[in-house]
């Protein structure tokens, strides 16, 4: 994947799918922020008992 900028050059090239997986050795993940939160907040228990501080 390559980003372009507004003077239609290339501002930098990622590589994604196998070939990532090939050069990195793991695949490239890219989540919204807000799914990632999401996400992370559903592997935690609802303990409605703790309080900050």
């Amino acid at each position: 994947m390559a980003v372009i900028g507004a003077g239609i050059e290339v501002l930098f090239d990622l590589l994604s799918g196998p070939e990532a997986e090939t050069k990195y050795g793991a695949p490239y993940l890219l989540a919204h922020r807000g799914e990632l939160h999401a996400a992370l907040a559903s592997a935690v228990p609802n303990r409605r008992d703790l309080r900050p501080g």
